[in-house]
């Protein structure tokens, strides 16, 4: 079984600031991409330009791998989707990667993430986008943050 994960490095304001980091637990390790349509993305920009309390902005600078020498990153783009539930009341992530000429965003992890393993599924992942676009009233601090 892998151990994979992914630190996305954030940019921050000067040379001074500390490291921002989230660390993300891989979801696909041993098992089918999961994989969801390009269109969220311009769904969630169409989104923030109605609603100012949802933001996408570009501060991904470096996605690093952890945990196997032999996974070779392969994605032009990454987008990370930050959000909190009123429900929940905490805040999570969701990692994802748009490769070279594909048509579709991969869904590469999850934050935060606990030591046992994560059962995620393309259902669940569809589902809690639906959830985001359609009632963004139920979540605080959406953001798309972009590489």
């Amino acid at each position: 079984m892998n151990n994979i994960n992914y630190k996305v490095m954030f940019q921050g304001r000067n040379d001074e600031d500390a490291e921002l980091a989230l660390t993300f637990r891989d979801i696909n390790s041993g098992k089918k991409e999961i994989t969801v349509p390009l269109k969220i993305l311009s769904d969630f920009r169409i989104l923030s330009d109605k609603n100012p309390e949802i933001l996408v902005f570009q501060n991904i600078d470096d996605v690093l791998i952890t945990g196997n020498d032999s996974i070779v990153l392969d994605y032009v783009n990454y987008y990370v989707v930050l959000f909190k539930s009123k429900v929940k009341g905490k805040k999570e992530a969701i990692l994802i990667g748009s490769g070279k000429n594909k048509n579709y965003l991969e869904i590469l992890g999850t934050w935060p993430f606990n030591i046992e393993k994560i059962v995620i599924t393309k259902a669940h992942v569809l589902e809690l986008f639906d959830g985001i676009l359609n009632n963004p009233k139920d979540y605080e601090h959406i953001c798309l943050i972009t590489s």
